[in-house]
């Protein structure tokens, strides 16, 4: 009877652990068909973008030619994030400007100086500074004239540019120290761009195109 009662018990146990490694498999089967490696890279990149904060800026560079000519333009892009503000390449005063230097090179000359896209806001009478500030918000571009040396495969072009100034808001503003940029060709255009003056005084004006009219080809 003691021996018949012995083997009852090992044998619940054995059912018990049974039943248990039944649901632990079923449960990962089950995990391994709601979780395929699609599925749970698409859920990392949406927990990553939902985490995401905007960039405070970016800077590139690019090149565009005219269409059939050596001639175009070198451009600086700069995009910069809500509630950020770069300085003018004219501002003066205590407040440093932003200083775009193209960097010796070979296959190409500049030609003319930088020239925004848009004017600079501009403030009289800064009430932090106590003197005009020009200042520049969202998306900028800066263009220099150049001409291409003719014997020069334009899909090789590098330009480089250096780019120093700082990146402000209301309260910090960030350092920019001789960051370096790389400027390769990037399609011709027809129309010639026009270039918006230095700065205008700040007032309600016309919006300004993003762009100087350039028709990439």
């Amino acid at each position: 009877m003691l021996e018949l009662q012995r083997h009852c018990g090992v044998k619940t146990v054995i059912n018990f652990f049974a039943v248990i490694l039944a649901v632990v498999a079923t449960n990962h089967a089950s995990a391994q068909i709601m979780d395929t490696p699609a599925e749970a890279t698409q859920k990392r990149i949406s927990q990553q973008l939902s985490q995401a904060k905007p960039k405070p800026y970016e800077i590139s560079s690019r090149v565009h030619l005219g269409q059939g000519t050596n001639s175009g333009y070198l451009v600086v892009e700069v995009q910069l994030g809500p509630g950020k503000h770069i300085y003018s390449l004219t501002q003066a005063g205590v407040v440093p400007p932003t200083k775009l230097q193209v960097l010796p090179n070979k296959t190409f000359q500049v030609t003319g100086a930088f020239s925004p896209d848009k004017p600079a806001t501009v403030i009289e009478n800064h009430p932090d500074f106590g003197q005009r500030v020009e200042k520049h918000t969202g998306k900028i571009q800066f263009f220099a004239p150049i001409t291409v040396d003719p014997t020069v495969d334009v899909t090789k072009l590098a330009a480089e540019i250096q780019f120093d100034g700082q990146v402000c808001s209301k309260t910090a503003c960030v350092p920019i120290r001789a960051k370096k940029l790389t400027g390769k060709f990037a399609g011709y255009f027809e129309n010639t761009p026009e270039p918006a003056p230095a700065s205008v005084a700040q007032q309600p004006q016309a919006p300004q195109p993003s762009s100087p009219g350039i028709q990439l080809k």
